[in-house]
């Protein structure tokens, strides 16, 4: 993996090539939010078992704006999903499912965010 990449969950290029090539903002931009990760997961967490849908509404679309940030472009699409369903306020019966996969892609992309910035 190179310095501009991440492997499958997010790409860094076009928010290098923003940035004019400053790997230093890039970098401070990933540790940001990797030190509001923990957080942010524990309150995803908590708001899928009390299924508080507005509270994991809230917290999908903020997570949300990290995979635009870091072109993650399935955990964005994910996230989106998410949102329409929870504002939606049906009761599906694969929302845990979902969340799980959104789970997913957004732990995947918190650990190659911090690969990028061991680099």
């Amino acid at each position: 993996m190179t310095a501009t990449s991440c492997t499958s969950h997010c790409d860094m290029l076009p928010l290098l090539k923003s940035l004019g090539g400053d790997m230093d903002k890039a970098k401070n931009l990933v540790k940001i939010f990797l030190q509001m990760y923990p957080e942010n997961l524990e309150k995803f967490d908590a708001a899928l078992s009390n299924a508080d849908h507005v509270q994991l509404c809230q917290i999908v679309h903020d997570l949300r704006s990290g995979f635009a940030i870091f072109s993650a472009k399935i955990g964005l699409a994910l996230a989106n999903q998410l949102q329409i369903k929870l504002q939606g306020g049906e009761e599906e019966p694969e929302l845990v499912d979902d969340c799980n996969r959104f789970r997913f892609e957004l732990e995947g992309m918190a650990s190659e965010l911090a690969v990028f910035i061991a680099v």
